[in-house]
């Protein structure tokens, strides 16, 4: 595989795998995540909860060194409610939605807007004091699944549009990605197709980003072409997606606009509880990589 392609297999790995539609809680309520680590990184990665087992922050450790690396991720909640993650402030609407997002930098500014089903319909941020603008504006099926996404990115130099389209398996996983591009949101110029299959088990993920309690709205990292991102908060964004799909990724098809095709596969190692202890990512040259899980019984 071409090292751009390995970047991306790595990319999806860090997303724990991918972006997917929110779906019915069925993970097992005993068992909690408590850290991950892959093998390529002698880091480990910390989830912490408080008393009533919601999620208070994120921590990173790199065992080599015996070095704890706290990257200001403390969760602040007021009547229950997040209104901060580390510098990063939020601001509610009368019906209790998040209107707003400060990254606490100076460096991004976030403004929501929602239709009358409470659905994001607009996302505006405006980073270093507005010298980029991003907008999103995402479009809904009759379940309520996220179905196209326009990126529309302007500065002094760049007035470029990006297109998601996006279908799901019956499980409610994103089951095919196709990104597009355009330069006046008409003629749209396919850049790849991605196509997905997954396990029957529950990703374990989907239950730490559910246990922030944001109602509908996850954070995550927004950077200006990519939709799909891992857990950190230095530039936040909110979406109507989880981080997180309600099964285990275990196979990646990637076809871009060539036609040039790359693979990647997920075997899993599980638990008695049916929760993945290790993935081992095979990529389109036979390399390994691989993750681990850890949890918790509360």
């Amino acid at each position: 595989m071409k090292k751009n392609n390995k970047i991306i297999v790595f990319l999806i790995l860090l997303t724990s795998l991918i972006s997917c539609s929110k779906d019915d809680d069925n993970s097992t309520p005993s068992n909690y995540l408590t850290s991950y680590n892959f093998s390529f990184s002698t880091e480990e990665f910390q989830v912490q909860y408080n008393s009533e087992n919601q999620v208070t922050g994120f921590e990173t450790v790199d065992p080599s060194s015996s070095k704890l690396t706290k990257v200001n991720n403390e969760i602040t909640r007021n009547n229950n409610v997040v209104t901060g993650i580390g510098n990063a402030t939020l601001t509610y609407n009368s019906l209790k939605q998040i209107a707003s997002i400060n990254d606490g930098t100076g460096n991004g500014q976030t403004e929501l807007e929602y239709d009358t089903s409470g659905r994001l319909i607009n996302q505006r941020t405006n980073y270093f004091s507005g010298s980029i603008t991003e907008t999103k504006n995402l479009t809904y099926d009759s379940n309520n699944r996220i179905i196209k996404i326009i990126i529309h990115i302007v500065s002094s130099s760049i007035n470029e549009y990006y297109k998601y389209n996006l279908s799901y398996d019956s499980q409610n996983n994103i089951k095919e990605s196709n990104l597009s591009s355009s330069s006046d949101n008409s003629t749209y110029n396919l850049l790849e197709t991605r196509l997905y299959t997954y396990d029957s088990k529950v990703n374990p993920l989907k239950k730490v980003i559910e246990l922030l309690s944001f109602g509908n709205f996850y954070l995550c990292p927004s950077y200006p072409f990519s939709l799909f991102e891992t857990i950190k908060f230095n530039y936040l964004a909110a979406y109507a997606l989880n981080w997180t799909c309600n099964n285990n990724l275990t196979h990646i098809t990637i076809v871009s606009a060539s036609g040039e095709i790359s693979n990647a596969t997920y075997e899993y190692t599980y638990n008695e509880d049916g929760l993945p202890t290790k993935v081992i990512i095979t990529d389109e040259d036979g390399g390994t990589y691989s993750q681990n899980f850890f949890y918790t019984r509360k």
